[in-house]
């Protein structure tokens, strides 16, 4: 890009000004389309992320609840007790270390998932901005 660039330099010396000013808001044009391009690299970057860590919350969610259905059946097949019930469906093991909870207390309620792919501010200018250089680019 650094030789495109010095040959359009070494081309624009003797140039007309018209032919010299289009050439230079053509790079500034393709610059400005690489940069708006870093902003969506990096949202789904960190949307392919966010995915992976609900992907592998839910999978610990899963062994930590098999375990602890697990610790609860061993306890309360010699015991005969019914503390070792498994959690109902939806409740979110106790960490553990945690201290048990109050006898007839309600389980504690899931946390709500965020969302995903959230449209911020930022994307929304980004597109604008694109399709500004879009509508140029036709027109000029």
């Amino acid at each position: 890009m650094a030789d495109e660039f010095s040959f359009f330099l070494s081309q624009t010396r003797q140039a007309p000004l018209k032919e010299k000013v289009d050439g230079l808001s053509e790079i500034i044009e393709n610059m400005m389309k690489i940069i708006l391009s870093f902003p969506d690299m990096v949202d789904n970057a960190i949307n392919n992320l966010a995915q992976k860590v609900y992907s592998l919350e839910s999978q610990i969610r899963a062994l930590d609840q098999k375990i602890e259905t697990m610790k609860n059946s061993m306890v309360a097949a010699p015991m005969g007790s019914s503390q070792g019930a498994p959690l109902p469906a939806g409740v979110p093991p106790r960490p553990p270390g945690a201290p048990p909870p109050p006898p007839g207390a309600p389980p504690a309620p899931p946390k709500p998932q965020e969302p995903v792919n959230p449209m911020s501010l930022r994307s929304s200018i980004m597109d604008e901005l694109k399709t500004l250089f879009a509508k140029r680019k036709d027109t000029g």
